[in-house]
């Protein structure tokens, strides 16, 4: 059923995975729409299999991703599973709809929710566009509901412009989340602590691992520590933090390491008053017990509930040594500073983590998903991606239930094994056994496999769940479909919180330069470059300059990767940049095809950088696309 159509009071429409009622839109994922579609197209019992089987016929899955779908129906529905309205559960029989299912004209706006104004990739209209995502029929769907709404689009444009895209008020509009949708947000500082007693960075671990509890909850919006550290100045009231991160609420306190002491304070920022009822003051005498009194505390005093599977996350232990814990969350803490020593050291812990728990399976997760890190610090393929796999498969046969490690086999299998159909599967297992979970990684290969607006759901409820986490997933993905303005205004935003952020200025470079701010362009590529010396920066820079008709300087920056080749892995993607920039379209295909043998060649980059749109209808590059596998 394509069709619009009414259940009870709420307006469905299934292209646009959109509720409506009385004003308030409710945005369902792809699979849960289809399992709402296939209720109704049913008009009957329908059962477990019969759901399973129609809605996720190519992919094996067990029987709890269609019960969280149900459930998450029943929320956007503001359905009682114990007095339903809408959704009936039949014991051992299926489920049904109660509410009649009603046909409606596309036309019908009077429940119609209010439509962005760009919510499909735009491509330049010579060469065409690398996202096919959408063919002729499609588009005539959604001119028709927007000409349908044509009154309310106006009005939508008229306040939401793109400038203030990246603002969190204005993004749950922009965006259709119903308020039931809406998360509080909390910033975990680092907890002071007598270094003099030989603290070093337990305050920093402990709120690592609070921040990483409390983002259990999906409630909750909790920022990185990587982000918080920048504000932690010991001269900053938490609540100046707080404004600074624009959070609602921060946790921050006090450890006595000597004597077992932690004080807590948790402040409500919009009027400065103390959330919980007293100051909290307890002895402890590990992290891990440290943990267990503190955040159901937190939790409650946010009236935050846990559902039960969020509350098996939260208690579950991958280690019962304290130290190898300790080491775990040094690695963590490591592994998302920016610099190539980080990365090292982070590796360092994690191994110190496993040689003191060697069945420490998240540990090996945590070293497979660290050695691939080095990918962007002038290492190899060949030399980190084995480590990688070795890391991962071993965190699997020690613990098959971790979540991190398929995802990150996913994630090795669509980077460097092109092996589309086993990163699928390595994806759908992560996400069943933690809903929630590798959001961006699973967005990259849902547009390579022409989805793109799957792919802009799942970059948004990352985005959502973790507004201020580090890298550049949701505005790489803005920038791989050509929407310029959006991933500008996100990235503009992301370095106010993060100014050192080398990823977040390289991807701006490429913005600007797509927008023609060439001037701007080469002021974040500098930036980046100077900050890492990194080959990326070398290689943008040296297209933008070619491009620009600076023949002389493009060539230097070719020169530089030679010179810098005779030290440190340079990827070929890098000079394929330059020659296609120089128009040099033989030279630049012959790397693309050496950085693909060499696994340094991502797939959203062979099918989405605007860079090398000057290939695409030249016969050598489309061999190169058939090679690949990459999917039509």
């Amino acid at each position: 059923m394509d069709s619009d159509f009414r259940l009870g009071d709420w307006l469905v429409l299934p292209k646009l995975n959109n509720l409506s009622c009385d004003g308030r839109t409710v945005h369902l994922e792809p699979k849960v729409m289809q399992v709402l579609v296939c209720l109704a197209e049913s008009g009957v019992l329908v059962s477990k299999e019969t759901l399973i089987s129609r809605v996720w016929a190519d992919t094996f899955v067990t029987d709890d991703v269609l019960t969280r779908s149900i459930s998450e129906l029943r929320k956007a529905l503001a359905d009682d599973a114990r007095h339903p309205r809408y959704i009936q559960t039949v014991p051992k029989g299926g489920y049904r709809l109660i509410q009649p299912v009603m046909l409606v004209a596309a036309a019908d706006a009077s429940c119609a929710p209010e439509v962005p104004a760009q919510v499909l990739p735009v491509a330049p209209a010579s060469p065409p566009s690398p996202v096919k995502g959408l063919r002729a029929r499609q588009w005539q769907g959604i001119l028709l509901v927007v000409l349908g709404t044509g009154a309310l689009l106006v009005v939508w444009l008229a306040r939401h412009g793109t400038s203030n895209a990246e603002s969190r008020s204005t993004q749950a509009a922009s965006m259709a989340v119903a308020p039931a949708m809406a998360r509080t947000s909390v910033a975990v500082l680092p907890f002071k602590s007598d270094r003099r007693a030989g603290e070093d960075d337990f305050g920093i671990e402990v709120a690592d691992a609070l921040t990483t509890k409390l983002s259990e909850s999906t409630q909750l919006a909790v920022s990185s520590v990587t982000t918080v550290l920048r504000y932690s100045d010991e001269k900053l009231e938490p609540a100046e933090v707080g404004k600074a991160l624009k959070v609602d609420y921060v946790l921050s306190g006090e450890i006595d390491r000597l004597h077992r002491n932690v004080t807590v304070h948790l402040v409500r920022i919009r009027d400065g008053v103390p959330l919980l009822a007293a100051t909290l003051n307890q002895k402890f005498t590990d992290i891990f017990q440290l943990e267990d009194s503190l955040c159901p505390r937190i939790m409650h005093d946010l009236l935050v509930a846990l559902n039960h599977e969020e509350v098996q996350r939260q208690n579950k232990r991958y280690t019962e040594n304290p130290r190898a814990y300790e080491a775990f969350l040094k690695a963590h803490y490591f592994m998302n500073k920016p610099r190539k020593q980080d990365k090292i050291a982070s590796i360092r812990y994690f191994q110190k983590a496993i040689a003191l728990d060697p069945k420490y399976a998240m540990a090996y997760a945590g070293l497979a998903d660290c050695s691939m890190r080095l990918s962007f610090y002038g290492v190899s393929p060949a030399e980190f991606v084995p480590k990688s796999r070795k890391a991962a498969m071993t965190a699997l046969e020690l613990d098959d239930t971790v979540a991190y490690a398929h995802s990150m086999l996913g994630r090795i299998a669509f980077f460097y094994d092109w092996d589309f159909a086993r990163a699928g599967r390595e994806y759908q297992r992560a996400r069943e056994l933690q809903p929630g979970f590798v959001h961006q990684w699973y967005a990259s290969y849902l547009l390579v496999l022409n989805k793109p607006e799957e792919a802009e759901e799942e970059n948004r409820k990352f985005w959502e769940f973790l507004p201020y986490a580090p890298g550049v997933g949701f505005p790489q993905y803005y920038f791989w479909v050509r929407r310029y303005d959006r991933a500008a205004a996100m990235l503009q935003k992301m370095l106010e919180m993060d100014p050192e952020s080398i990823q977040a200025h390289l991807l701006l470079g490429s913005v600007y330069e797509q927008q023609g701010r060439s001037a701007d362009a080469i002021g974040e590529f500098k930036k980046a470059d100077a900050a890492a010396g990194n080959e990326t920066a070398t290689g943008a820079l040296g297209h933008l300059y070619a491009r620009t008709g600076r023949r002389a300087e493009a060539l230097s920056m070719m020169h530089k990767l030679e010179q810098a080749s005779q030290h440190e892995y340079v990827s070929p993607y890098s000079r394929a940049l330059i020659y296609a920039g120089l128009g040099q379209k033989e030279e630049a295909i012959e790397e693309l095809r050496r950085a693909y043998a060499e696994r340094a060649l991502s797939p959203p980059a062979l099918r989405c950088d605007p860079r090398l749109d000057s290939l695409r209808g030249e016969p050598r590059f489309q061999d190169l696309v058939r090679t690949t596998g990459l999917p039509q």
